[in-house]
């Protein structure tokens, strides 16, 4: 097994396989960033460490498991793959065989020496590296400096969480929360497996460095296959090199894979994009919260992870059906929207939203049905703008384009409709784009540009 050998002769530590990209995070992860590059610089947040401080390594190996719990071929990313049994019954396993003994084998049953990794991913603290040098210090990811900023997240409500990879080992991800805790604490794993966080969107977003965005239906294990019982771990279907040239596995949308063997490595593709979730906020305590990517391998015995620090904060009243004064119902040149603000139609059957999540939502105001949206996410700055040269786009506070509406002609303004379509229009009434959409109520198709 070429790609095993690999890693084994590589320089521990120096190389990062996998970790958390949003929400900004301790180990500096970004979706600007990335996987590409094995650029892992600790950045800004360095809390008197160096910026330079290299956090590729943070991570947990020599973690087998005992006996596997997940035998279902559906959810395998590599040798599993061909050896899991028919009918996904784990009594039918081999249990000689070592592929089993992986942690992919029975997510969440592999120990951590630390729940936000360790330098190097050893037990042992003396244990040194390929060069025979001790890991930089701090050596417990627990121990790197709080993130650059904490993210607050409301109870009751979604919230968007992100990875990437450099070294894909294949297997599947669970995010977790440790609540109560103090940013300066030292929580013990058994915190944050003891509030595993549910999904909310059956989809996952493929989000490009680039501000690119494609989806595709996510494959979540629960049940029995998955410690805690009947907590949520997903596959990581962004197929494995190896998988996809012998047709085992495909992408899961177009050109949603990563770069097919760096270095002649198959199992190095260095991605240049995240995968974006969404998860529910659970109701716990108010106040610092840890939050927990966990990655476990199913062709090496090594479970990923990196922390974040969450603020858990309370609902407030509900909104109103309507702003006052009322919201209009169009955009000319020069017009902007800002997260939280709409436009809603005139009869009020129809309203389009900079969400705070970052996206641009088109809902049917009698049912609350998304009815279109952008597929924008991941920031409250991101802004809808109608410039001077009729471009219709949502941007980044840098005002790089994330979307935007394809339009030939000239655009002199925007309007929602109340039958949920959003148009753009020339000086003469003519229509140059829209989103396709209509009421849910009717059985048109939504069309997404």
């Amino acid at each position: 097994m070429p790609s095993l050998l690999a890693v084994a002769v590589l320089p521990l530590g120096i190389a990062a396989h996998g970790r958390m990209t949003f929400p900004p995070n301790r180990v500096g992860g970004t979706l600007s960033v990335a996987g590409k590059n094995d650029n892992c610089a600790l950045g800004s947040n360095s809390g008197g460490l160096s910026t330079t401080h290299n956090t590729c390594g943070y991570q947990n190996r020599g973690t087998p498991v005992s006996s596997p719990t997940n035998c279902v071929a559906e959810f395998m990313t590599g040798n599993l793959i061909k050896t899991a049994p028919a009918n996904g019954d784990c009594s039918k396993v081999n249990t000689k065989d070592s592929a089993w003994s992986m942690p992919w084998a029975a997510p969440g049953k592999a120990k951590l020496w630390s729940p936000c990794g360790v330098n190097g991913g050893h037990e042992n603290p003396k244990t040194k590296d390929g060069h025979g040098k001790a890991y930089a210090l701090p050596r417990d990811g627990i121990d790197l400096p709080p993130s650059s900023k904490t993210t607050k997240w409301v109870i009751g409500q979604t919230a968007d969480v992100g990875f990437t990879l450099t070294k894909h080992h294949g297997g599947g991800y669970q995010w977790r929360l440790c609540p109560g805790k103090s940013a300066s604490s030292r929580p013990a794993d058994s915190c944050f497996q003891a509030n595993p966080l549910t999904f909310a969107n059956a989809n996952t977003v493929v989000h490009w460095t680039d501000g690119r965005n494609k989806s595709f239906r996510a494959k979540t294990l629960t049940g029995s296959h998955v410690t805690p019982a009947n907590s949520q771990f997903r596959m990581i279907q962004i197929p494995m090199t190896q998988q996809y040239k012998d047709g085992l596995r495909k992408e899961p949308c177009s050109g949603c894979h990563g770069k097919w063997g760096v270095d002649g490595s198959d199992i190095r593709q260095e991605w240049d994009f995240s995968l974006i979730d969404k998860v529910y906020v659970p109701n716990v305590p108010l106040g610092h919260a840890w939050l927990q990517w966990r990655w476990d391998n199913e062709q090496q015995d090594q479970v990923w992870t990196s922390c974040a620090d969450i603020e858990i904060v309370a609902a407030g009243p509900a909104p109103t059906p309507a702003p006052t004064p009322p919201s209009p119902s169009r955009m000319v040149r020069g017009d902007s929207l800002q997260s939280g603000e709409m436009l809603v139609s005139k009869s009020g059957n129809a309203w389009l939203k900079l969400q705070s999540d970052g996206n641009l939502v088109l809902r049917d105001a009698r049912t609350d049905e998304r009815v279109w949206h952008a597929g924008t996410c991941c920031s409250d700055t991101n802004y809808l703008n109608f410039d001077s040269n009729g471009i219709l786009a949502v941007r980044a506070d840098n005002k790089s384009r994330l979307w935007f509406a394809a339009v030939h002609g000239t655009p002199v303004r925007a309007e929602l409709q109340d039958d949920c379509n959003f148009v753009i229009r020339d000086a003469s009434g003519a229509s140059l784009w829209s989103t396709g959409s209509s009421c849910s109520h009717s059985q048109s198709n939504v069309v997404s540009v």
